[in-house]
């Protein structure tokens, strides 16, 4: 019997969700038609970002009805040497280190520093610069 589960979460994109897979060293491919679960519990024919090395078998990310991204696991067959929380937590914060970065590069900031502290938390620096013309 099959346990898969369908996590909601805040992320809304691809980019900054395919940023910080790779930052994690996780291989992922975009696919359709995507199938998670033992026997096929989930097929889905828009855009879905497929994890490839995490587990030997598929998980990833689906574009939910609300335009945020659906977690995709089979939990029976999760056989990853963390949990699938502790993998999601760590996916998230990477996700919002990647936004924070990107949307602050948007505005005109260029990235300083970024930092993995020891209680992992990580330490963003950036910096903006005006010219006037006097």
């Amino acid at each position: 019997m099959s346990h898969f589960t369908t996590v909601r979460t805040q992320l809304k994109n691809i980019s900054y969700l395919q940023k910080a897979v790779n930052t994690l060293q996780i291989g992922c491919q975009t696919k359709r038609p995507i199938s998670i679960g033992a026997p096929l519990t989930e097929q889905d024919e828009t855009k879905t970002l497929l994890f490839s090395n995490l587990t030997s078998n598929p998980v990833g990310f689906k574009l939910g009805s609300n335009n945020k991204y659906l977690f995709m696991v089979d939990n029976q067959l999760w056989d990853h040497s963390i949990p699938v929380e502790v993998f999601l937590d760590k996916l998230i914060q990477q996700y919002a280190s990647e936004t924070v970065v990107g949307e602050s590069k948007k505005q005109g900031f260029t990235l300083n520093d970024q930092i993995q502290n020891t209680d992992g938390s990580t330490t963003i620096t950036m910096q903006q610069w005006s010219y006037s013309n006097i």
